[in-house]
């Protein structure tokens, strides 16, 4: 997980601080060549990875700010 402040433009020019927040997404190497992706794949890992990352997230980024 990569974690940096940004400036956010807003449509009026103003500008806010943010947090940006990425989290890599890795195949093993020795699974590169015999992995295949389709649609339905696709949509279920990202079906687990959403709750996941978003569990992860609220580790780092308490809900309540402590």
């Amino acid at each position: 997980m990569r974690n940096r402040t940004v400036q956010i433009v807003a449509p009026d020019q103003s500008e806010r601080a943010a947090v940006s927040v990425e989290q890599d997404l890795n195949t093993l190497a020795e699974e590169a060549n015999s992995s295949a992706f389709d649609e339905r794949g696709i949509r279920s890992f990202f079906e687990l990875a959403i709750p996941e990352f978003d569990a992860i997230l609220k580790l780092y980024y308490p809900p309540n700010g402590t």
